[in-house]
């Protein structure tokens, strides 16, 4: 399933960078950015959209159909032509992944990185900022961070950035050294005779 998920956010994204490239050249990147944080509350707001569109029995016609009706005369012609473009190629089913992003690339083109840290207990403000600032210098970007709280970590914090995880959190290295603990032991009873290989 995560493969399929990660072949549709990659599929989203041709179709995102498509769409804000020509919202940029045609002068209109407020209107689409407008009509994408639209289509993505309507989204997160009705789930039960996103599962139709992904139903493999919804012809296509019906898919685009719906999403016709759910943005009619609201949004900008260029939005509508990405979106039917993606019906003719039965890709209707990506858009909450198109939505996302779209996002995305928004950050990129305009050089911000989003961040993610969860932590076992919450952040401060200024440690939100010093670790927004530290990563910003030592990646060279502007940087947008989400703080959230996670107290099964114990400690210590795990980070997404873009599609790079990085797990500093005790639960974690209390896993590896359990791991570490029972692979000696076994070791050690295998080379005791106490076991066999």
């Amino acid at each position: 399933m995560e493969q399929k998920e990660s072949h549709y956010m990659a599929i989203g994204r041709i179709y995102a960078a498509a769409l804000y490239d020509a919202a940029q050249r045609a002068g209109q990147t407020a209107d689409v950015m407008a009509d994408m944080e639209s289509l993505g509350a309507l989204l997160a707001a009705a789930p039960q959209l996103d599962r139709f569109l992904k139903a493999a029995n919804v012809n296509t016609a019906e898919k685009l159909k719906l999403v016709e009706q759910a943005v009619a005369g609201s949004v900008n012609t260029l939005t509508l032509s990405v979106l039917q473009s993606m019906a003719r190629r039965d890709r209707l089913d990506m858009l909450r992944e198109f939505t996302i992003a779209f996002e995305e690339v928004q950050r990129d083109r305009n050089n911000r990185l989003s961040i993610e840290v969860v932590c076992a207990q919450p952040l401060a403000e200024d440690e939100k900022q010093r670790i927004a600032e530290a990563a910003g210098r030592s990646l060279g970007r502007q940087v947008d961070l989400t703080a959230t709280v996670d107290a099964s970590l114990l400690g210590g914090v795990q980070l997404k950035i873009g599609d790079m995880f990085i797990d500093g959190s005790v639960k974690r290295r209390l896993r590896a050294m359990k791991s570490q603990l029972h692979s000696g032991m076994m070791a050690g009873l295998k080379q005791a005779g106490a076991i066999q290989a």
